[in-house]
């Protein structure tokens, strides 16, 4: 498992660019639904929040499990939680949307991750998901399992899914 807390300074440059190019493609496909609340699920140095920001006009909370990756960003809103993306501290359908950009990939307990996500969004989800993961077809599985995919964009790097909540 990485250690992001080692990695907080260099995150940005070593993958600030990929990162920002994915989240602004995850707020792009938000815009039609014009979320008024979104979980960052693996927040990082809080790209996804600040990409976000220039489309949305939603409240972003950002969790991450890497208090020293939260404390890099710098900038900070107040909505920032160091938390497991495997319990999240918030009640059933907290969040319009619930997005997560190449990080499920690292959640120890991907069943539970998936579980949890699913059950504090109130119907839509945006993942990317690392294509060279070893684990790529079991959470594309668990996706699938728990999600109705609406549109999958490939960014070469990573597949970017917008999901809709199964009923």
């Amino acid at each position: 498992m990485i250690s992001y807390s080692s990695l907080s300074r260099s995150y940005d440059r070593l993958h600030g660019r990929e990162q920002w190019e994915k989240s602004l493609i995850a707020a792009e496909l938000l815009e039609d639904y014009k979320p008024r609340r979104i979980l960052d699920v693996g927040a990082g140095t809080l790209i996804f929040s600040e990409a976000a920001g220039k489309i949305l006009s939603a409240d972003i909370f950002s969790l991450e499990i890497s208090l020293s990756m939260l404390l890099h960003a710098g900038r900070r809103n107040g909505r920032e939680i160091v938390g497991r993306a495997e319990n999240l501290p918030f009640k059933d359908r907290s969040f319009d949307v619930v997005v997560s950009i190449s990080a499920f990939h690292n959640f120890s307990d991907k069943e539970r991750a998936m579980a949890e996500i699913n059950r504090v969004t109130r119907g839509i989800a945006v993942l990317s998901i690392l294509k060279k993961s070893s684990e790529y077809d079991r959470i594309i599985k668990l996706l699938n399992d728990s999600f109705s995919i609406i549109k999958d964009i490939n960014t070469g790097i990573d597949e970017v899914f917008l999901c809709m909540k199964r009923s």
